[in-house]
């Protein structure tokens, strides 16, 4: 793959990637490895008609590759362009829809973790968390407190792809880990959004202080 850095995307290039099944696909890639269309369709739930299609789309955006070394006869195999993409500007007007497919990929994966929890080893209960803190902050402030964060996470990915996969100082075996991190306004309190623009609002909650 490409520089851990990640892939900054152009507007059309994000265009090509606002669509759940794709962000999906692009994350097994990146985090599986190589696969055939056949391999995809399986996890995904789709023909291979599909999932070849969709395949294409990544690949004219630039997201996948083939990888012609691991074919034989008439297979063909994928892999991930780059290690991650980096949203530099969410303010375009290709942000959004993207956006809007990458919280119904959060929302799925969080549901999934929450369906096997059950199934978790106590010690991996123990680690995971679903938690929200709700504080009151500029623009500048929150932007800066992502920063941190993610900087810090990404100094910790860094440090584990160092550190040998045998999980023996844990004693639980090591797990590929995902954070998500989600930082917006608390919705419905947009103050220039008003009862016509929204009509799933009533007038209480124009006039709610909580």
């Amino acid at each position: 793959m490409e520089s851990s850095s990640g892939h900054a995307p152009t507007p059309e290039q994000l265009r090509g990637l606002a669509h759940p099944t794709r962000l999906k696909m692009l994350g097994l890639l990146r985090s599986d490895g190589p696969q055939t269309a056949t391999m995809l369709a399986g996890q995904l739930g789709l023909n291979t008609g599909a999932t070849s299609y969709h395949l294409r789309q990544l690949a004219s955006h630039g997201y996948v590759t083939e990888a012609p070394e691991l074919g034989t006869g008439r297979e063909r195999w994928w892999r991930a362009a780059h290690r991650s993409t980096r949203l530099e500007d969410n303010t375009s007007p290709a942000a959004g829809a993207f956006l809007q497919s990458v919280v119904i990929r959060h929302t799925q994966t969080l549901q999934q973790g929450a369906e096997e929890f059950d199934e978790l080893p106590d010690a991996w209960k123990r680690a995971s968390t679903h938690s929200d803190w709700l504080m009151r902050l500029s623009s500048k402030q929150a932007r800066e407190l992502v920063i941190q964060i993610s900087d810090l996470l990404t100094d910790a990915m860094h440090a584990a792809e160092e550190e040998p996969e045998n999980g023996a100082a844990s004693g639980d075996g090591i797990e590929q880990v995902m954070f998500q991190f989600h930082v917006f306004p608390r919705p419905g309190r947009i103050p220039y959004r008003t009862d016509a623009d929204d009509p799933t609002r009533s007038a209480g909650d124009a006039v709610r202080g909580d």
